[in-house]
This record gives structure tokens, sequence and C-alpha cells, in this order.
């Protein structure tokens, strides 16, 4: 039989392991998850005329956010590369100024350009929460 008094560090190291164990299946699909984002960033990587991101996007449904202003600066054409790499929820970008665009649907990549916008917005809708990565580019 096991006396506790005997073998304290064999209590405390059994409370460990048990504790690693129920935690593994939330880090490693943390950890994966993040693996993932990295990869996408790093294949939407930064060029010559990159003028923001790349960067990730995730909202829940009706989530937005703001991720280009120009401000006080001359504003000028850019692109916008977006790939939606969530499953449920559609990505809408919307340019000041500009008709609504068609939100993209989950697993698509899409490049739509714009002249002159003051302001790009990324916002959530669908099903679900939103994730993507995106780039600017001007032309």
């Amino acid at each position: 039989m096991y006396d506790a008094r005997k073998h304290p560090n064999l209590l405390a190291l059994s409370l460990l392991v048990f504790g690693l164990a129920l935690a593994a299946p939330a880090l490693a699909k943390n950890g994966g998850q993040e693996a993932q984002v990295n990869a996408a960033l790093a294949a939407m990587a930064a060029g010559p005329n990159t003028v923001a991101g790349p960067g990730a996007y995730e909202a829940g449904r009706d989530g937005d956010r703001l991720i280009f202003d120009v401000g006080s600066a001359t504003p000028q054409d850019v692109c916008i590369t977006l790939r939606n790499r969530g499953n449920n929820g559609r990505i809408k970008i919307e340019v000041a100024g500009e008709p609504e665009e068609e939100s993209l649907r989950p697993g698509l990549t899409v490049s739509r350009c714009f002249a002159a916008p003051s302001q790009i917005r990324l916002k959530c809708g669908g099903n679900g929460s939103c994730e993507g990565v995106w780039r600017i580019d001007r032309f």
C-alpha cells in the first residue's frame, strides 16, 4: 500500500502528470492554431508595395476591426488580399465611401483594389466566429 508520508515527491509528481494529461488537448489545440496562423501570415509575407500587414483577424459574429486608416496622410490606391481561414464565419471588406462588398466564405482568398480609400474595415458575419489573414499593398 502507498504511504504518502514516505514518498511525498511521488504524490506531487502523480498530480502533476495527471494535470498535464488533462491540459494536453487544450495546449495542443492552441499551439496548433498558433502554428497555422503563423504559417498563413508567412504565406502572405510583406512585399515592396505593402503598406499594412500582414495581419491576423479574429472576431465573433458581427465583430469588426479597422485595419487601415489614412488619417492625415495622402490617400493612395491600394489592394487588400484577404484569406478566410475560419470554418463558419464570412468576412466582409468594408471601405469608406464604397458600395458593400460580398462577404468571403470560409476557405477562400480574394484580392480587391480601391481608389484612395480613407479606411478599410473587416467585419464578421454568418453563423460563427471569423479567422482570417490580410495584407494591403499600394498599386
